[in-house]
Protein backbone atom coordinates (compact mmCIF):
# COMPACT_ATOMS: atom_id res chain seq x y z
CA UNK A 1 0.00 0.00 0.00
CA UNK A 2 1.30 3.43 -0.93
CA UNK A 3 4.85 4.31 -1.89
CA UNK A 4 6.98 4.21 1.27
CA UNK A 5 10.09 3.77 -0.92
CA UNK A 6 11.55 0.88 1.07
CA UNK A 7 11.30 2.65 4.41
CA UNK A 8 9.05 1.76 7.34
CA UNK A 9 6.35 4.41 7.46
CA UNK A 10 3.47 4.10 9.91
CA UNK A 11 1.17 6.05 7.58
CA UNK A 12 1.27 3.07 5.18
CA UNK A 13 1.03 0.30 7.78
CA UNK A 14 -1.47 -2.48 7.08
CA UNK A 15 -2.19 -2.89 10.81
CA UNK A 16 -4.97 -0.31 10.37
CA UNK A 17 -6.93 -2.56 8.02
CA UNK A 18 -6.67 -5.65 10.25
CA UNK A 19 -9.97 -5.11 12.11
CA UNK A 20 -11.79 -4.36 8.86
CA UNK A 21 -10.38 -7.55 7.34
CA UNK A 22 -11.58 -9.53 10.37
CA UNK A 23 -15.12 -8.21 9.88
CA UNK A 24 -15.07 -9.04 6.17
CA UNK A 25 -13.77 -12.56 6.76
CA UNK A 26 -15.75 -13.06 9.99
CA UNK A 27 -12.72 -14.61 11.69
CA UNK A 28 -9.64 -13.65 13.67
CA UNK A 29 -6.72 -12.20 11.70
CA UNK A 30 -3.24 -12.17 13.22
CA UNK A 31 -1.07 -9.23 12.20
CA UNK A 32 2.60 -10.01 11.49
CA UNK A 33 4.85 -6.99 11.83
CA UNK A 34 8.02 -8.77 10.64
CA UNK A 35 7.46 -12.03 8.78
CA UNK A 36 11.16 -12.91 8.96
CA UNK A 37 11.16 -12.79 12.76
CA UNK A 38 7.76 -14.53 13.01
CA UNK A 39 8.47 -17.13 10.33
CA UNK A 40 8.34 -20.12 12.72
CA UNK A 41 5.11 -18.87 14.29
CA UNK A 42 3.48 -18.85 10.87
CA UNK A 43 4.87 -22.20 9.72
CA UNK A 44 4.09 -23.99 12.98
CA UNK A 45 0.49 -22.82 13.34
CA UNK A 46 -1.42 -25.85 14.68
CA UNK A 47 -4.79 -24.94 13.17
CA UNK A 48 -6.13 -22.93 10.27
CA UNK A 49 -5.30 -19.26 10.77
CA UNK A 50 -5.27 -16.07 8.74
CA UNK A 51 -2.10 -13.98 8.92
CA UNK A 52 -1.79 -10.44 7.56
CA UNK A 53 1.80 -9.46 6.82
CA UNK A 54 2.98 -5.88 7.22
CA UNK A 55 3.33 -3.81 4.06
CA UNK A 56 5.88 -5.58 1.84
CA UNK A 57 6.87 -2.22 0.35
CA UNK A 58 8.62 -1.47 3.62
CA UNK A 59 11.35 -3.71 2.18
CA UNK A 60 13.58 -1.88 -0.29
CA UNK A 61 14.01 -5.13 -2.27
CA UNK A 62 10.28 -5.37 -3.06
CA UNK A 63 10.14 -2.84 -5.88
CA UNK A 64 13.55 -4.00 -7.11
CA UNK A 65 12.24 -7.57 -7.55
CA UNK A 66 14.77 -8.84 -5.04
CA UNK A 67 15.14 -12.61 -5.39
CA UNK A 68 16.11 -13.13 -1.74
CA UNK A 69 12.93 -11.42 -0.54
CA UNK A 70 10.91 -13.46 -3.03
CA UNK A 71 12.51 -16.66 -1.73
CA UNK A 72 11.83 -15.73 1.90
CA UNK A 73 8.18 -15.05 1.12
CA UNK A 74 7.90 -18.32 -0.82
CA UNK A 75 9.10 -20.29 2.20
CA UNK A 76 5.88 -19.33 3.98
CA UNK A 77 3.57 -21.05 1.52
CA UNK A 78 2.73 -24.28 -0.30
CA UNK A 79 0.51 -22.52 -2.85
CA UNK A 80 0.99 -18.97 -4.09
CA UNK A 81 -2.13 -17.12 -5.25
CA UNK A 82 -1.77 -13.72 -6.90
CA UNK A 83 -4.93 -11.65 -6.55
CA UNK A 84 -3.21 -8.26 -6.81
CA UNK A 85 -4.17 -7.13 -10.31
CA UNK A 86 -3.37 -3.50 -9.51
CA UNK A 87 0.36 -4.31 -9.18
CA UNK A 88 0.63 -7.18 -11.68
CA UNK A 89 2.16 -4.95 -14.35
CA UNK A 90 5.30 -4.57 -12.25
CA UNK A 91 8.09 -7.04 -11.52
CA UNK A 92 8.13 -6.94 -7.74
CA UNK A 93 9.31 -9.57 -5.27
CA UNK A 94 5.81 -10.37 -4.01
CA UNK A 95 4.33 -10.72 -7.51
CA UNK A 96 7.23 -11.96 -9.63
CA UNK A 97 10.38 -13.13 -7.81
CA UNK A 98 8.33 -15.32 -5.46
CA UNK A 99 7.03 -17.39 -8.39
CA UNK A 100 10.54 -18.74 -8.97
CA UNK A 101 10.45 -20.56 -5.63
CA UNK A 102 6.88 -21.91 -5.37
CA UNK A 103 5.75 -25.11 -7.11
CA UNK A 104 2.06 -24.20 -7.29
CA UNK A 105 1.32 -20.64 -8.37
CA UNK A 106 -2.09 -19.56 -9.65
CA UNK A 107 -4.34 -16.55 -10.15
CA UNK A 108 -6.97 -15.61 -7.58
CA UNK A 109 -10.66 -15.02 -8.30
CA UNK A 110 -10.24 -11.26 -8.76
CA UNK A 111 -7.32 -11.67 -11.15
CA UNK A 112 -9.32 -14.18 -13.21
CA UNK A 113 -12.31 -11.83 -13.36
CA UNK A 114 -10.06 -8.98 -14.51
CA UNK A 115 -8.56 -11.10 -17.32
CA UNK A 116 -11.94 -12.57 -18.36
CA UNK A 117 -13.57 -9.15 -18.40
CA UNK A 118 -10.93 -7.51 -20.58
CA UNK A 119 -10.87 -10.57 -22.86
CA UNK A 120 -14.64 -10.23 -23.30
CA UNK A 121 -14.29 -6.56 -24.13
CA UNK A 122 -11.39 -6.97 -26.57
CA UNK A 123 -11.74 -10.38 -28.18
CA UNK A 124 -15.51 -11.03 -28.07
CA UNK A 125 -17.00 -7.51 -28.10
CA UNK A 126 -20.46 -6.46 -29.16
CA UNK A 127 -19.67 -3.72 -31.66
CA UNK A 128 -19.26 -0.80 -31.64
CA UNK A 129 -16.59 -0.46 -28.95
CA UNK A 130 -15.61 2.88 -27.46
CA UNK A 131 -12.51 3.81 -25.46
CA UNK A 132 -12.42 6.83 -23.14
CA UNK A 133 -8.95 8.05 -22.13
CA UNK A 134 -8.21 10.76 -19.59
CA UNK A 135 -5.66 11.54 -16.88
CA UNK A 136 -2.46 13.55 -17.09
CA UNK A 137 -0.09 10.77 -18.19
CA UNK A 138 -0.91 10.93 -21.89
CA UNK A 139 2.64 10.00 -22.91
CA UNK A 140 2.30 6.67 -21.10
CA UNK A 141 -0.78 5.80 -23.16
CA UNK A 142 0.65 6.33 -26.67
CA UNK A 143 1.61 2.64 -26.93
CA UNK A 144 -1.90 1.68 -25.82
CA UNK A 145 -3.53 3.91 -28.39
CA UNK A 146 -1.37 2.58 -31.23
CA UNK A 147 -2.10 -1.00 -30.18
CA UNK A 148 -5.82 -0.69 -29.61
CA UNK A 149 -6.85 1.64 -32.45
CA UNK A 150 -7.54 -1.23 -34.91
CA UNK A 151 -9.86 -2.86 -32.34
CA UNK A 152 -12.06 0.09 -31.43
CA UNK A 153 -14.69 2.09 -33.28
CA UNK A 154 -14.70 5.27 -31.25
CA UNK A 155 -12.06 7.06 -29.21
CA UNK A 156 -12.73 9.90 -26.80
CA UNK A 157 -9.82 11.73 -25.26
CA UNK A 158 -10.31 14.26 -22.75
CA UNK A 159 -19.11 11.32 -23.00
CA UNK A 160 -19.55 8.26 -24.65
CA UNK A 161 -22.42 5.97 -25.59
CA UNK A 162 -21.63 2.58 -27.05
CA UNK A 163 -21.97 -1.20 -26.44
CA UNK A 164 -18.40 -2.30 -25.01
CA UNK A 165 -17.09 1.15 -23.05
CA UNK A 166 -13.62 1.16 -21.40
CA UNK A 167 -12.73 4.20 -19.27
CA UNK A 168 -9.22 4.68 -17.90
CA UNK A 169 -8.24 7.91 -16.20
CA UNK A 170 -10.48 10.69 -14.82
CA UNK A 171 -10.83 14.06 -16.50
CA UNK A 172 -9.23 16.89 -14.54
CA UNK A 173 -8.64 17.23 -10.81
CA UNK A 174 -12.07 15.85 -9.87
CA UNK A 175 -11.20 15.93 -6.15
CA UNK A 176 -11.66 19.71 -6.29
CA UNK A 177 -15.35 20.55 -6.81
CA UNK A 178 -14.85 23.27 -9.41
CA UNK A 179 -12.81 20.88 -11.59
CA UNK A 180 -15.07 17.85 -11.14
CA UNK A 181 -17.76 18.48 -13.78
CA UNK A 182 -15.89 16.83 -16.68
CA UNK A 183 -15.22 13.57 -14.84
CA UNK A 184 -18.71 13.45 -13.34
CA UNK A 185 -20.39 14.06 -16.71
CA UNK A 186 -18.37 11.24 -18.25
CA UNK A 187 -19.35 8.99 -15.33
CA UNK A 188 -23.05 9.91 -15.66
CA UNK A 189 -22.98 9.49 -19.46
CA UNK A 190 -21.39 6.02 -19.28
CA UNK A 191 -23.66 4.94 -16.42
CA UNK A 192 -26.72 6.09 -18.42
CA UNK A 193 -26.01 3.71 -21.33
CA UNK A 194 -26.94 0.05 -21.76
CA UNK A 195 -23.30 -0.67 -22.60
CA UNK A 196 -21.06 -3.18 -20.88
CA UNK A 197 -18.81 -0.70 -19.11
CA UNK A 198 -15.35 -1.19 -17.59
CA UNK A 199 -13.77 1.46 -15.40
CA UNK A 200 -10.03 1.04 -14.77
CA UNK A 201 -7.80 2.41 -12.02
CA UNK A 202 -8.11 3.73 -8.49
CA UNK A 203 -8.52 7.40 -9.40
CA UNK A 204 -11.20 6.62 -12.00
CA UNK A 205 -13.05 4.43 -9.50
CA UNK A 206 -12.87 7.26 -6.97
CA UNK A 207 -14.45 9.60 -9.53
CA UNK A 208 -17.26 7.08 -10.18
CA UNK A 209 -17.84 6.67 -6.44
CA UNK A 210 -17.91 10.43 -5.91
CA UNK A 211 -20.36 10.74 -8.81
CA UNK A 212 -22.50 8.05 -7.07
CA UNK A 213 -22.59 5.85 -10.19
CA UNK A 214 -20.94 2.69 -8.84
CA UNK A 215 -24.11 0.56 -9.17
CA UNK A 216 -24.49 1.55 -12.83
CA UNK A 217 -21.02 0.41 -13.96
CA UNK A 218 -20.63 -3.20 -15.13
CA UNK A 219 -17.10 -3.79 -13.81
CA UNK A 220 -14.69 -1.77 -11.69
CA UNK A 221 -11.12 -2.86 -12.49
CA UNK A 222 -8.72 -2.48 -9.59
CA UNK A 223 -5.73 -1.75 -11.81
CA UNK A 224 -5.02 1.46 -13.71
CA UNK A 225 -1.57 0.83 -15.12
CA UNK A 226 -2.18 -2.93 -15.12
CA UNK A 227 -5.38 -2.63 -17.14
CA UNK A 228 -3.62 -0.39 -19.66
CA UNK A 229 -0.86 -2.90 -20.23
CA UNK A 230 -3.43 -5.71 -20.50
CA UNK A 231 -5.22 -3.65 -23.14
CA UNK A 232 -1.93 -3.29 -24.99
CA UNK A 233 -1.83 -7.07 -25.24
CA UNK A 234 1.08 -7.48 -22.85
CA UNK A 235 1.58 -10.48 -20.57
CA UNK A 236 1.84 -8.88 -17.14
CA UNK A 237 4.88 -9.88 -15.06
CA UNK A 238 2.63 -10.60 -12.06
CA UNK A 239 1.09 -13.64 -13.72
CA UNK A 240 3.74 -14.43 -16.34
CA UNK A 241 5.01 -17.36 -14.28
CA UNK A 242 1.69 -18.59 -12.90
CA UNK A 243 0.59 -22.10 -13.90
CA UNK A 244 -3.06 -21.12 -14.30
CA UNK A 245 -4.92 -17.87 -14.94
Amino acid sequence: MGRPRGQKNDDFSLRYICKRLERLLDRKVEFIEDFMLDRERILNAKKAKVFLLENIRFFEEETKNGMELGKNLAELCDVYINDAFGTSHRKHSSTYAITNYVDQKVAGFLLKREIDTFAKALFHPIKPICLVIGDAKVSLKITLLRSIMPKIDKLIIGRAMSNTIIWNGPMGIFEIDRFSKGAFRIAHAIADTYAYSIVGGGDTISAVLKAEEKENISFMSTGGGASLELLEGKLLPGFENLDKY
